[in-house]
């Protein structure tokens, strides 16, 4: 029988941790319905970007944002770095992956999802990605693509289940955790606790950050966390890394005397960790919710495209981007406003003439401001990476 306590349940939780996943459920919601439906799609495919840089990042990943953006145009001789895009591209590959597949919210923690969202990022990388040494007896290992280890190890001070458990671990974490089975906040409560047990029961050999945050990616999806996707926990966990790594530490700290708990852990330790988890959600929830506020991201793009208009703007590489029409920023304006905004409406929106009104859409679709075919209506699904840091400050 395993004796550990899978999450604290609502009537023993702290009232201000049941509070905040309800806050959590609210303010995503209200950032949800705040953003304008056609911008919804270009912060969307952004903050995977995010997701991956930052998630990496924890892991030790050095790569920087302009490389995981221009990853096809980048070269790069440095083998450690080229590792290092690797990854960023594996971890990009798997979250497209997995907002693809069809899963069932009973599925999500079942051990095959678990070891599916394992062989989806390891699968294509190279054996030089994925040999490790372990320093302490200098053994080299191959991590195998979504299979659970079959030697014991040590994360830091942390002596995880003995290999020969881990079955019996994952099938404890399933029928704890499965999201058919839970409702209202208790979903909220179960994420919060399953993030820290999954890294706990280590069920891989590495990988095991990475695969444990894109879980949770999966779960607060499933847990109906309305906008989850226009932010991402791995920034704020990455943003106060210390204090992540700490409160895991803490969880993984044995039960402290009669009144913590009645599992093996503290419950203490995981109340802190929980109460974290959610000070970090509501802190992205909130910043995305500053930059993506319509009066203040409209000012910040109309002051973008003035540099533009006036021919002052540089690229992240220094160099003079092409100059804009004025009444380009009234046609992004009202790309985002409006659901269908076809090339025969620019004319009539920007008060160009054809010629002038089709030169203006053509440089905006190469420069991937837009896209459509002649015939469809002109969809915003993707920020260019020199806009960025004028139109998401502090995102990196």
């Amino acid at each position: 029988m395993i004796s550990v306590t899978p999450f604290i349940q609502p009537e023993q939780a702290s009232g201000d941790i049941r509070n905040m996943a309800v806050e959590v459920y609210k303010q995503s919601a209200s950032l949800s319905a705040s953003v304008r439906p056609n911008l919804k799609p270009a912060v969307e495919h952004l903050l995977r970007f995010v997701n991956s840089y930052y998630s990496n990042r924890i892991e030790g990943n050095s790569t920087e944002p302009a490389d995981i953006i221009r990853n096809k145009d980048v070269v790069l001789t440095d083998p450690v770095k080229r590792n290092d895009l690797l990854e960023i591209e594996a971890h990009l590959v798997a979250q497209a992956t997995l907002l693809e597949d069809r899963i069932s919210l009973e599925q999500i923690t079942e051990k095959a999802f678990l070891c599916s969202i394992h062989e989806h990022f390891f699968k294509d990388l190279p054996e030089s990605v994925r040999t490790h040494v372990r320093e302490s007896i200098g053994e080299t290992y191959l991590v195998e693509a979504g299979k659970l280890r079959t030697t014991q190890v040590q994360v830091g001070k942390h002596l995880p289940p003995h290999q020969d458990e881990l079955n019996g671990y994952l099938n404890w974490f399933h029928s704890s955790y499965r999201l058919d089975r839970l409702f209202g906040e208790t979903r909220l409560l179960a994420a919060s606790a399953a993030h820290h047990r999954f890294a706990w029961i280590h069920p891989f050999l590495d990988g095991n950050g990475r695969v444990g945050r894109l879980f949770t990616d999966s779960y607060m999806r499933g847990a109906g966390v309305d906008g989850y996707g226009l932010w991402t926990l791995s920034r704020g966990f990455a943003r106060t890394i210390d204090e992540y790594k700490l409160r895991l530490s803490g969880a993984d700290m044995v039960r402290q005397g009669s009144t913590d708990g009645r599992g093996i852990l503290s419950n203490r330790g995981l109340e802190a960790f929980q109460r974290y988890f959610f000070e970090t959600c509501l802190d992205q929830i909130q910043y995305l919710s500053g930059v993506l506020d319509i009066q203040s991201f409209d000012m910040r793009l109309k002051q973008y495209a003035d540099l533009r208009t006036a021919g002052v703007a540089l690229s992240t590489k220094g160099e003079a981007l092409k100059k804009w029409r004025s009444e380009t920023f009234i046609l992004l304006r009202a790309i985002m406003d409006n659901s269908r905004v076809m090339r025969t409406d620019v004319p009539k929106i920007t008060g160009l003439g054809d010629t002038n009104s089709r030169a203006v859409v053509k440089q905006l679709i190469e420069e991937r401001w837009v896209s459509g075919e002649a015939k469809a209506a002109l969809k915003m699904d993707q920020i260019p990476f020199d806009a960025i840091s004028f139109l998401f400050p502090h995102l990196w």
